[in-house]
C-alpha cells in the first residue's frame, strides 16, 4: 500500500512539475513575442533625462526579455534562435520638427541595420558577410529600397562621415568646450558631439537623406544614443546629462571607447566564468574611466562589469561556428 502511494505521489508530483516548466516556458516566449512586436518611439521635443532614462530602459527591456543570464546579466539570443519574423525591433524617432524615422535595431546584437522615412527604406552594408540578418522581412511598406554605401562598424561610418564632419567641424569647436581640443589628426568619431540637439539634428540628416555622408554621421549619433546606451549604464549616464535644456555636447572620449570596443570581449568573459563557475576571466580587459584612467578588468565583480546591461551570446564559448566580424565594436 505504501508503495503504491508512493508511486501514485510520485508521477503526480513529477506531472506538475512538467507543467509549471512547460507554462514558465510558454509565458517567457509570450513575453519575448510581445515585447518584439510592440513599437518604441521617442521624441527630442520636450525630452528631458528622465524621459530619456526610461526609453533606453524599455528598449532594453525589450531586447532582453525573457532571456536567460549570466552572472545576473541578460544574454542576447543565439540568430538560430530568433524566427525572422522577431528578429529585428522597430524603433520611432521623432525631432522638434515633427520628423520621423523608423530603426530596425537587430535583436541577436542590438545592431542597428538601416531605417526608414518618407515612403523609403535605407539598408546598411552587412560586414558579416557569412551570416546576414533577414532585412528582406524589414519595411515592406516602403516604395523604395537603398542599399547604402557602407556598413554598420565604425570604421565604415567614419569613412562615410567624414565630410560631413569636417564641414561641422568649426561650428562645433565654437559651441563645446570638449570639442574646441579636436585638431586635423582627431579621429573622427571624437568629433562628433552627442546630446539632444545633436540627435535632433541626427533625426534630421536621415530624415531628408540629402547624402551619404550625412546619413553617415546621424548613424554615429544615434547608435551610440541608443544602442551603446542600452549595451552600457555608463553610456547613458553619460548621455543623460545632455537631455537638459544647457548642456555640454557629450564627445567620445577613452571611456566611452574602451567599452564599445570591448563589449564583444566582456561578453564572453563574462559567460565562460559563469560556465566555470568562477568570478575570475581568463584574460584581462583594458578598459578607461571617465578620468582617462586606465583599469584591468579581470572580474565579474568589477565595476564596470556590473554596468554592463546586456551580452552578446558567446558563439565560440557555446561551441558554435564564429559568428564573424562584429558592427559597432569594430573600429
Amino acid at each position: 500500500m505504501t508503495l503504491v502511494y508512493c508511486i501514485h505521489s510520485f508521477r503526480k508530483h513529477r506531472e506538475v512539475i512538467f507543467h509549471t516548466i512547460f507554462f514558465s516556458q510558454l509565458f517567457l516566449l509570450f513575453v519575448s513575442l510581445f515585447a518584439l512586436n510592440m513599437i518604441l518611439s521617442f521624441s527630442t521635443k520636450n525630452a528631458t533625462p528622465e524621459t530619456y532614462r526610461d526609453f533606453i530602459q524599455a528598449l532594453r527591456d525589450q531586447l532582453t526579455a525573457g532571456r536567460p543570464t549570466s552572472h545576473g546579466i541578460p544574454v542576447l539570443p543565439r540568430r538560430e534562435d530568433v524566427p525572422d519574423a522577431q528578429r529585428f525591433l522597430l524603433v520611432d524617432l521623432t525631432n522638434s520638427q515633427g520628423n520621423t524615422i523608423r530603426l530596425a535595431i537587430d535583436v541577436v546584437n542590438a545592431y542597428v541595420v538601416g531605417y526608414a522615412a518618407n515612403g523609403r527604406a535605407y539598408l546598411l552594408q552587412e560586414n558579416a558577410r557569412d551570416n546576414r540578418p533577414p532585412i528582406h522581412t524589414l519595411f515592406h511598406d516602403a516604395t523604395t529600397r537603398i542599399d547604402l554605401g557602407f556598413d554598420g562598424s565604425y570604421s565604415g561610418l567614419s569613412r562615410a562621415a567624414r565630410e560631413a564632419v569636417e564641414r561641422n567641424t568649426p561650428r562645433n569647436r565654437a559651441r563645446n568646450r570638449a570639442g574646441a581640443s579636436a585638431h586635423d589628426n582627431t579621429p573622427v568619431l571624437e568629433q562628433i558631439p552627442m546630446g539632444r540637439n545633436e540627435l535632433d539634428t541626427a533625426i534630421s540628416l536621415l530624415h531628408s537623406a540629402s547624402s551619404p555622408t550625412n546619413q553617415a554621421l546621424g548613424f554615429i549619433v544615434i547608435i551610440q544614443m541608443l544602442s551603446e546606451a542600452a549595451r552600457f549604464r555608463a553610456i547613458e549616464g553619460l548621455v543623460r546629462t545632455t537631455m537638459r535644456e544647457t548642456y555640454d555636447p557629450l564627445m567620445r572620449g577613452l571611456a566611452m571607447e574602451s567599452l564599445e570596443t570591448h563589449w564583444s570581449d566582456l561578453s564572453e568573459q563574462i559567460q565562460r566564468a559563469q560556465q566555470r563557475n568562477e568570478t575570475g576571466f581568463n584574460r584581462t580587459i583594458v578598459l578607461h574611466n571617465v578620468g582617462n584612467e586606465r583599469r584591468e578588468v579581470n572580474s565579474v565583480d568589477s565595476p564596470f562589469v556590473r554596468g554592463v546591461a546586456m551580452l552578446l551570446y558567446d558563439r565560440n564559448g557555446n561551441c558554435n561556428p564564429a559568428s564573424g566580424p562584429h558592427r559597432h565594436d569594430e573600429l
